[in-house]
Parts: C-alpha cells; structure tokens; sequence
C-alpha cells in the first residue's frame, strides 16, 4: 500500500512550503476600473435621459417597427423565455449560494441588488420630473405589444447587472458568459417590448455595475493567489520538482516572488502572477496614460498569458545577446488563473541592500557596461533601478526583473531608463559619481539625452520616493548630467497631460456652474425689467465693484509688513474672489491670500496671521460703519422697520447666553485657551505691529472702510437704475445687517441668502418688490456674476507667472 502511494505521488518527496501570510479577501484593482466604467456609463445614460429624449423615443419606435410584423407564435415564445429567464434568475443565484455554503456572498447580492434598484428607482424620478418631455413619459406609459410587459423593469434589470458583477470573482468563466447572457436577454425584451427606452436600459446598465463594483471594493472578493502547493504542482509538471518554497522577501513589483530549491538542490527563483497583479498593471498604465505625456508607454497585453509570455521572450533574447541576467528555466500556469516564471537564483544580494561603499567606480562602470549591451540591443528595461541590478557573489552586476521591458524600443524609453539608473544611484553614491561612469560608458550623447528626464514625475515611485529625502540632488543631479555630456542649460520636460491645478480649476468650474446657474433663472424671470434700466447707473455700479477690489489691495498691503506691489496683489484679490465663489464663508479667498503672500516670501505663519487680520479688521470696519449708518438713518426716522425686533432680541441673547456658558464649563475654557486664544493673541500682536506703522495702519483700516463703502455705493447705484427707492443711509443699513444676516448661513458666495436678505431689507424700508428683486439681481450682476471671469483670468495669469 505504501509502495503504491509513493508511485502516485506527484512528488519525489513531499516538498517543504511555507505558505506567506495571505488576506481570505482582497480588493481588486479590477473593481476600481469596473466602478470608474459604471459610473461613466451612468453618467451617459443621464445626459441621453436628459438632452436625447426626443432622439430615443424615434429609436425606440423605429425598434418596434422591426419587431411589429413577427409572428404572434415567434412573438409569444421570444417574451416567455426571456420572462422565465428573469423570473428563475434569483433562485438560480440563491441555489447556488447556498449549494456552495456562501452564505456571507448571499448577504452580499442581496445588498448590491437591492442597492442598485432603489438607486435607480430615485434617479429614474428625478430624470421624469427634470427632463420627462410629453413623448418620453408617453413612451414610458405606453403598454408594450405583449400582456405583463412591464416584466423585467429596468430597476429589476439593474438589481441583475448589480448581483451579476458582484458574482463574478466567484464564478468561472463559463458560469459568468451565461449570467451575461441573460442580462442581454433581458434587455433586448426591453427594448422589442416598447416600455423602456435605450436611455433607461443603458442607466440601469450603468448603475448595476457601479453597485456590484462599489459593494465589491467595501467587503472585498475571494483572494485568488496560487497557493505554494498550486506552485509546487505547477514546477512538477514541467518536470522541476522543488524540495523547498517559501516566499521571497524582496522587491518584485506586479508579482508575488518566492525562493525554492529544486530536487537535485539546484535554488530557483519564481515570480507568480495571478489577474489581480495583471489588473493593477493595467490601472497603473491608464493612470500613467491620462496624466503624463511623453513617458512612450505602449499598449496594454491582450491577456497575461501574453504578459508573462512577453517577458519570458525578453528574458531569453537579452540572455542570449550577451546580457549578464538569470537563465529562465520555465513558464506554466499555476492554480486557477495565474502563471509563474521561474529562473536560475543567483547567490548575492539587490544593490538597493547593500552598504553605500559597496558601489565602487568599477562596480558603477560595470553596470553601465550591461547597460550599454542592452541599448545595443534596443531593449529598454523600463524599471532600472538598483533593485533590479544583482551583485553576484563573484562581484558582477546582473540584470534581473523583465517584466516591463520594451524590445524595439524608442530613444525616449532608452533615454528614461538612463535617468532612472542616474537617480537611483546618485541616492546612494551622489550626483557626481552617478554621472561620470554614465559618460565613459554610455557617451555624453545618451546622458544629454536622460539629463531632462531627471525629475520625480518620470521616475519610479520607489526612486522618487528614495530622493524625496534629499531634495537638493535632483536639481544637482539634472545640472551636472548637462555640464559633463555638453548639453548646455537643461530645464525639465514637462511631463503632465493633467496637472492638479487644472483639475482642480476645472472642479471649481463645475462646482461654480452647478450654483450659480438656478441664480441665472431668478434674474432672467425679471429680465424684462432690468433690460429698462437705466445702464448709466449700472455701469457706475459695476465700476464701484471693480474698485473694491482695488481698495482690498491695499487692505492687504497694509496687513502685511513687509512691502507687496499693488498690481499683483489687485490680482491675487480677484482670483480669492473667485474662490470664494465656490468656497463657504471666504474659506477659498484666504487660501489664495496665504499662498500668494508665500510666493512673496513671506514666512506661513505671518502669511497667515495677515489674512486673519485683515478678516477681523473687516469685521470691525463693518461694525463700526453699522453704528454710523443706523445712526444716520435712526435720525431721519427711515428705519424703525429694520431695527431687531422682539424675536430677534432674543435669539441674541440666547447665543450670547450659549456663549457664556461655553466659557464656563472646563472643556469650553481648555477648547477656548488651545485654539481660539492663539489666534486672537496672533491677530492682537498683528495689529500692534501694524499700529506702530501709520502708514500701514491707515491703509489696513482705509482699504477696509472703502470695500464696505463701495458695495454699499453698488448696491445703492443698482436701486438707482431700477428708479430710485429708500435713502442711501437706508440702503447701508440694509446691506450692513442684511450681508452680516446672510454670512449666518455659510452657502459659496453667499448664493441665495444674500439675495434673500437684501430684498427683505429693502421691501421692509417700502421698496416696492417688482423694484427690489431686480434691483438686488443687478448688483449681484455686478459685485457676483461678472467678477468671475476676471478672477479666474487673474488666477491662471499668477499661476504661470509661480506667483500662486
């Protein structure tokens, strides 16, 4: 019995394997991509829903001609099968489930079903009461050509999509063809039943997948890894069979490496790669395609089989060529859908381990010899850094690691790989001792080629990260590549197709459009009375807005102790300004503020305590305006309307209260002393700095003053030119605790609540309203709306100019 066994084992002798510390479930990389095309695909079934209604009721139609003349038998039977195949589907799914024992997948499908059904079910609501034209809605109520065809609706169609793509990683390939096929059954019932419409079918498409890949990202899918015993099986196929495995503890990017010996105790190296390394490959390619240009990646593998036969062939010709690196020994698939490369193991150690002196002029020279073989080949290796160079223990350099490889390549992927090698070793070794074995070997020629690549966007994260430590050696390094190979000034190539500013300018635009346009559709509704303005009036309207701006300038001037020019500083408040559009409470302006002021050389910390400075002196200057225009105003007995009332009174007294009570618990006072008193200690020693400077202090307060008298002076010319209303100390009454009333709420800009306050002011002070509202939607007009343009002008104009 025992000699029996012995011939049926797959191995000689039971191999030692030690399994690494793995998770049960992991988060692909996969479902990032699948949630990223879900929502696309959502978003394009919206804006058909919102701007192809017309476009998808004449398809539909021009489907149901197709299907109109089918016979009632072929008719009868298409639409029984495709309703049976929706009606078995959940008990399919859930006979499965519980056949495997998965009862935590059950709970899952059921969440991302039931997720994505009354998701669409809310978008589908808000679709019909947006954008529902007559013919869409009649379209959508119109009974199908057959009884019950309301049968599978879309939500219901969603909910499948949903199940199915959360299914997925637990299913084989045969089992997830046949799970599509029925959701494009389905589908295509939709469409011959005439109660859908492509737009509805491609939403519900969209927000399946989106639910199925968002609820996978959340509880994670079944870690496919090949175990040791799938790779130790795996080697005994192709005829090595391994005494000893274990995981290997070292640097092999998109790959889980491991160390063994063979039978006849020859040590071995495997690299193994299931899909998911596959798909973070690819993720990483995609990102690399949308933000950079000019990194020359090429196309992505059809498949990983085509990935690890791709590197396989790139390992056996540089072998072959003459390239010192690991004989390949063998390719094979390994467990359900991985594959493995193993390679003759060479004693030694990476570069990137060992001591700092280890790295003689020789060892550098011999490395760039190798690398110099490669060039001649035309095989960049796209990954040359010194963890992926060996050092023998005879003393020679090995390349190792193919796996991003490039044959053919382009001078700019050969040019990349020499500034990759040059940063990674003047890490260890400095600028000067990187370069010059580069020149000797390699020529002035292919180093005056990699000198404008020296830069953390075109290297490796690992390198990048490595010369983070020591920022000085890029720049040092990038300069003394151009002086020894002779190419003069070389500044870097600009590398980002996208860079963050413009993502983020593009994000405050969208932001800024989703606000202001329902503003749009307040003023065209008394378009007709502000087109019988008078425009002389509004024109000085517009140019007392543009002089706040100017007057700001100077606040900030005389906020700051060092000296500033006015000209930028006027441009720095037009762009906060359209910040602050997009931003509650002036959060978006400060900002702008302090990183001007940095660009200015001014230190964070006073930056800081000078944009606050200039918000509490703003607060003052409107205080103390407040009291000088109720006064004005009280005297001619204009505002007995606007005075607080009893309510209001009280709602004063309460915070006051709430206040006072803050103070005197324990955790109020220590809140109070850790966060608020140092800021107002800052801003008090701010403005005793500025006291000791009349200058300064006259153009803090004066610039100050001016903004409020100037908005005050807008809006008054904006009530002039609907026809004149209350009296001008009655209007900076209305705009002093109107404005204060408004910054309660803290919406961008103000949007809405400002409005809102200024009307009610001035109807309470007897403007009539058909008056009021146009008149406050013009100097909106002015002091909101036509600001922006100029503030982002502002904006792009400081940031070419690094002034932001």
């Amino acid at each position: 019995m025992t000699q029996a066994h012995a011939v049926t084992s797959p191995f000689p002798a039971p191999p030692e394997i030690e399994e690494p510390a793995v998770e049960r479930h992991v988060r692909s990389p996969a479902d990032a991509l699948r949630l990223t095309v879900g929502v696309i695909v959502s978003l394009l079934g919206l804006l058909l829903a919102a701007g192809g209604s017309n476009a998808a009721v004449g398809f539909d139609r021009d489907i149901l001609g197709v299907f109109e003349n089918l016979p009632d038998a072929v008719e009868r039977v298409l639409i029984a099968t495709a309703q049976a195949v929706a009606t078995l589907f959940p008990f399919v799914v859930l006979a499965l489930v519980l056949y495997r024992r998965r009862f935590r997948l059950l709970g899952m499908l059921v969440v991302a079903g039931v997720t994505a059904q009354v998701a669409l079910a809310g978008i589908n609501a808000g679709v019909v009461s947006l954008f529902g034209q007559p013919e869409l809605l009649e379209a959508i109520a119109r009974p199908g050509w057959v009884a019950t065809a309301a049968f599978p609706d879309s939500e219901y169609i969603a909910g499948m999509v949903a199940v199915i793509t959360l299914a997925a990683p637990w299913m084989n390939t045969r089992w997830r063809r046949t799970a599509w096929g029925m959701v494009a059954l389905a589908l295509l019932f939709r469409v011959v039943s005439g109660t859908d419409l492509p737009s509805d079918l491609v939403l519900a498409l969209g927000v399946g997948i989106t639910s199925g890949s968002a609820w996978l990202l959340v509880f994670g899918a079944p870690n496919r890894q090949p175990t040791g015993a799938h790779i130790a099986e795996a080697m005994q196929r192709t005829g090595i069979p391994l005494s000893r495995l274990k995981p290997a503890s070292v640097d092999a990017r998109s790959s889980v490496p491991y160390f063994g010996e063979t039978a006849d105790g020859r040590p071995v190296f495997m690299k193994v790669l299931s899909t998911d390394q596959r798909d973070r490959n690819l993720l990483f390619r995609i990102y690399r395609f949308l933000r950079f240009k000019g990194v020359d990646d090429r196309g992505a593998f059809v498949s990983l089989q085509r990935f690890i036969e791709h590197e396989a062939l790139v390992a056996l010709y540089v072998n072959d060529a003459g390239t010192r690196t690991p004989r390949l020994l063998t390719v094979t698939d390994v467990g359900d859908d991985g594959f493995l490369l193993a390679y003759e193991r060479i004693k030694g150690d990476s570069l990137d381990s060992v001591e700092d002196d280890t790295l003689t002029d020789d060892m550098l020279r011999q490395i760039w010899r190798e690398v110099r073989r490669l060039r001649s080949q035309r095989v960049a290796h796209r990954d040359l850094r010194l963890s992926n160079v060996f050092l023998a223990s005879d003393g020679r350099p090995w390349m190792i690691d193919f796996g991003s490889a490039e044959m053919a390549a382009t001078d700019l992927m050969l040019d990349l790989d020499v500034a990759e090698l040059l940063a990674s070793t003047a890490v260890k070794v400095g600028a000067r001792r990187a370069v010059d074995p580069a020149v000797a070997e390699l020529g002035k020629k292919a180093v005056a080629g990699a000198a404008p690549h020296l830069q953390p966007l075109a290297l490796t994260r690992a390198t990048s990260t490595s010369l983070a430590a020591k920022k000085p050696l890029v720049k040092e390094l990038r300069e003394y590549a151009a002086e020894a190979s002779g190419a003069g000034s070389v500044e870097p190539v600009d590398l980002q197709r996208v860079k963050p500013r413009t993502l983020l300018t593009f994000a405050a635009l969208a932001l800024a459009t989703y606000l202001l346009v329902p503003q749009l559709v307040g003023v065209a509704a008394y378009w007709s009375t502000l087109t019988r303005a008078s425009w002389v009036w509004a024109l000085w309207a517009i140019v007392a807005s543009a002089l706040c701006y100017v007057a700001g300038a100077f606040a900030l001037k005389g906020a700051v102790p060092v000296r500033i020019p006015l000209i930028p500083t006027i441009g720095a408040k037009l762009a906060g300004a359209f910040f602050n559009r997009i931003t509650p409470a002036t959060l978006g302006g400060m900002g702008i503020t302090v990183r001007f002021l940095q660009k200015r050389g001014v230190d964070l910390a006073v930056a800081t305590t000078s944009a606050g400075l200039q918000t509490i002196t703003s607060m003052v200057a409107t205080l103390a305006l407040a009291v000088v225009f109720l006064a004005w105003a009280g005297a001619s007995g204009s505002v007995t309307s606007l005075l607080p009332g009893t309510w209001t009174l009280l709602a004063i007294g309460a915070v006051l209260a709430s206040l006072g009570l803050f103070l005197l618990l324990p955790w109020g006072r220590k809140l109070f002393r850790a966060r608020l008193l140092p800021l107002v200690k800052r801003a008090g020693l701010g403005m005793a700095e500025v006291a000791r400077r009349p200058a300064k202090l006259a153009e803090l307060l004066g610039g100050q003053l001016a903004v409020s008298l100037l908005y005050i002076a807008a809006l008054a010319l904006s009530v002039q030119a609907l026809g004149g209303g209350p009296s001008l100390a009655t209007i900076g009454v209305v705009y002093l605790f109107g404005t204060a009333a408004a910054s309660v709420v803290p919406t961008p800009g103000g949007i809405g609540t400002v409005e809102v306050a200024l009307i009610g002011g001035l109807t309470a002070a007897g403007m009539p309203s058909e008056a009021a509202v146009p008149a406050v939607f013009l100097y909106r007009i002015a002091t909101f709306w036509l600001p922006i343009l100029p503030g982002y002008i502002a904006y792009v104009v400081l940031q070419r100019r690094e002034s932001l």
